[in-house]
């Protein structure tokens, strides 16, 4: 815990529903900051890009894609004051999120979210990303990419909740909730003593 916040990680496969649980815990605990790792994509001509040289179009499933120094820099920021309520909940959600060393070491709690890859592709093609995907980006960079994150972020990280991206999305809030709940009431008194 950094000066007295929670720190809650939301991640996993693209359209798994980590926005959707984002929104959710943004109304229920209404004074927590939230941080969205796609506010920190670099712009699609940024040199610093990770390119796929065969389809022309930067690698956002990289962690070249995203600015860290700026997400750590927001991150230092907001824990450097006191939290504004009694939540103390800062929530960061983002894809790649856990595969970044110095975020991943922050983070109190760990959701992350998973689909089987033909689910995640119909739910891809119902969204439109800026920069659009280009023809084989999902086959070639997302899925591939997703799996070797997943697999890295199981070999470094502990204490992650695996979530079924598949399974009623009001149970999986539901469970994320009580268990944040039963982690804030847990380290109300320890934390502030």
């Amino acid at each position: 815990m950094l000066n007295d916040w929670i720190l809650v990680g939301v991640s996993g496969v693209t359209n798994g529903g980590k926005t959707s649980l984002v929104n959710y815990l943004q109304q229920v605990f209404e004074d927590c900051v939230i941080l969205h790792q796609d506010a920190y994509f670099r712009s699609e001509f940024d040199k610093k890009h990770e390119m796929i040289v065969e389809l022309n179009h930067a690698n956002f499933e990289a962690l070249s894609s995203v600015d860290w120094d700026k997400l750590l820099e927001a991150v230092a920021t907001c824990t450097s004051e006191p939290p504004r309520g009694p939540n103390r909940l800062l929530i960061i959600d983002g894809h790649i999120i856990y595969n970044h060393p110095k975020l991943a070491k922050l983070f109190d709690k760990r959701y992350f979210f998973t689909l089987p890859r033909e689910e995640c592709y119909v739910r891809r093609q119902t969204r439109t990303y800026d920069p659009a995907d280009v023809p084989g980006y999902f086959e070639k960079v997302v899925w591939p990419m997703y799996l070797k994150n997943l697999e890295e972020v199981k070999d470094t990280q502990n204490g992650i909740v695996y979530l079924d991206g598949t399974q009623d999305m009001r149970e999986l809030h539901q469970k994320v909730l009580e268990d944040l709940q039963s982690f804030l009431k847990q380290h109300s008194s320890d934390d502030r003593n």
